[in-house]
């Protein structure tokens, strides 16, 4: 299960960021996944919560956003949300999206700290 090593690796990162900024106590970690990503998200919530018994983390909520899906349309000349991971079709026209532009994040995006 690939999203335990993840889960160390935002805490890892978490931590280095706390002791940076000085702070006491770390109520939130925040993530972006994209869809495509390939993380199974209740996996790595439970993943969190294991490893984050033996860090200074402890108590510390993992919050994830979703990363839009969108790809360059070659006919509106942009990035435009596609309409599903099966149906890559530009949200704007509605003709054949081309390269995938986001969806397959996976970052640590913010902390919410006391």
């Amino acid at each position: 299960m690939h999203e335990f090593s993840i889960a160390m690796s935002l805490l890892e990162a978490a931590e280095a960021e706390t002791r940076r900024l000085g702070a006491v106590q770390v109520r939130a970690v925040i993530v972006r996944i994209g869809p495509l990503a390939g993380v199974d998200v209740q996996a790595l919530r439970t993943a969190f919560r294991f490893a984050q018994t033996t860090s200074p983390l402890s108590g510390a909520e993992l919050a994830i956003e979703d990363a839009p899906l969108s790809a360059f349309c070659p006919r509106c000349g942009k990035s435009q949300p596609v309409r599903s991971v099966q149906e890559w079709i530009c949200g704007q026209c509605g003709d054949v999206a081309g390269e995938l532009a986001t969806g397959r994040e996976l970052d640590l995006i913010g902390l919410e700290v006391e």
